[in-house]
């Protein structure tokens, strides 16, 4: 792991927000993508999967709703980051396990808080 890992963000609600601000005291570099940031669906995509390209993003946090936690943490560990899930990790137990079983796969952790 590099000692000043690049760190997305996704979501900038009210756990974003908190998260932005624990960020910003350690001084870590990150960027924050939020739906809401974009006019369309589809622009924010594109720049999700462009984010998630870039060999420079080392680790993601998802602070985005519930439901999303599960389809955007696989994308994240496939995409080779490690991710820093807000509880709780998904609504599924079985998601769970697909997860776990990716993230052994993939070499990857997930943390969540």
């Amino acid at each position: 792991m590099t000692k000043n890992p690049k760190i997305v963000l996704f979501g900038h609600g009210y756990w974003g927000q908190k998260i932005t601000e624990t960020l910003d005291r350690m001084k870590k570099p990150y960027l924050v993508v939020d739906p809401k940031y974009f006019q369309t669906s589809q622009e924010f995509e594109n720049h999700k999967l462009k984010i998630l390209a870039d060999p420079a993003i080392t680790h993601a946090v998802l602070a985005v709703s519930t439901v999303e936690h599960f389809t955007l943490a696989q994308e994240v560990l496939q995409a080779g980051k490690h991710v820093f899930i807000e509880k709780p990790i998904v609504l599924k137990s079985q998601e769970c396990q697909q997860l776990l079983a990716l993230s052994v796969q993939v070499k990857k952790s997930i943390f969540v808080d």
